[in-house]
């Protein structure tokens, strides 16, 4: 049986260890750790690189806006466009009188002046009507005061010796303006007909751009801005020109009219397509040593009005 004496003998002994004195002697020595610099620094690392990186990754996307922001006002301030070409002026000639080449003094793709000789048509069959005409002429001059109708002959017969000898001019074809000889597939002896085309010059006088923009940049394009102009055959050379004008129309094929009713084709709603405008730009200061020629690829930037 457990003895009933024992709690309380731990009871004592609990009251007696309570109220012992503390030993005799100094008072124990308090430890202190002072923290040096070297560990400070690590627990403050982690948090000295979030700051940063946050204020790095703030001051990145508020550069992407502000670039964003700036290529945005670039693009549309100066409209730029890669569908663009380059173009000149073509005129087909045909000779005033019929008959065969007897002279052909030039070469295709060759360069030539206003008033050079381009080609001859026989003469001979026109030099004999004005041999046949001046006849005329004189004999109605020998036959004056003779007849009562006298002066309407001799008009008539100097008439018809003006003409002969037009078209004796007209046998001799001349460039009308400087430029470049083109589609030149005839030769000497080759028969030519009135009115039909025989070649085709290249107007080497004025050189343009003819640009085509998106609608929505056309607010932003005014006639005589300032344009740079870089052609695909010449990369690292550019062009300067001025804007002529904005093409005021465009062929549509949802426009045509079939019985009288217009035809209007179906499209989606939620797609827009920008229409695409023709702006032509004149081509200033040319280079001899970078000729221009028609077709070439250009890459054209509106510069406004400087």
């Amino acid at each position: 049986m457990p003895d009933p004496q024992a709690p309380r003998q731990q009871a004592t002994e609990s009251t007696r260890s309570t109220l012992t004195p503390p030993p005799e002697g100094p008072p124990p020595k308090t430890t202190r750790t002072i923290l040096s610099a070297d560990t400070i620094a690590p627990a403050r690392e982690p948090l000295a690189r979030r700051i940063i990186g946050r204020t790095l990754g703030v001051c990145i996307v508020l550069g992407a806006l502000a670039l964003a922001a700036y290529v945005t006002r670039l693009y549309y301030i100066y409209p730029r466009t890669d569908d663009a070409y380059v173009r000149a002026n073509i005129i087909g000639l045909a000779p005033h009188v019929s008959g065969p080449l007897v002279e052909l003094p030039i070469q295709d793709n060759q360069h030539v002046k206003q008033g050079q000789l381009l080609f001859v048509v026989d003469p001979r069959p026109y030099q004999s009507g004005v041999a046949s005409a001046q006849s005329e002429v004189s004999k109605a001059q020998n036959d004056l005061g003779q007849y009562g109708d006298i002066n309407a002959r001799r008009k008539a017969a100097e008439a018809a010796l003006y003409d002969a000898k037009l078209n004796v001019e007209y046998c001799h074809v001349r460039a009308p303006f400087d430029a470049f000889v083109t589609n030149l597939n005839i030769a000497v002896g080759q028969y030519a007909n009135e009115g039909r085309e025989v070649m085709s010059l290249v107007d080497n006088r004025t050189w343009y751009v003819v640009a085509n923009f998106r609608e929505n940049f056309l607010g932003y394009i005014r006639p005589g801005m300032s344009v740079d102009v870089y052609l695909l055959s010449y990369p690292n050379k550019r062009f300067h020109g001025r804007v002529q004008g904005v093409g005021w129309a465009l062929y549509q094929g949802n426009g045509a009219s079939v019985q009288g009713l217009p035809q209007v084709e179906e499209t989606l709603n939620w797609v827009r397509l920008s229409q695409r405008f023709p702006v032509r730009v004149i081509l200033e200061n040319a280079d001899p040593a970078f000729p221009f020629r028609m077709g070439s690829t250009a890459v054209v930037t509106v510069r406004g009005n400087h």
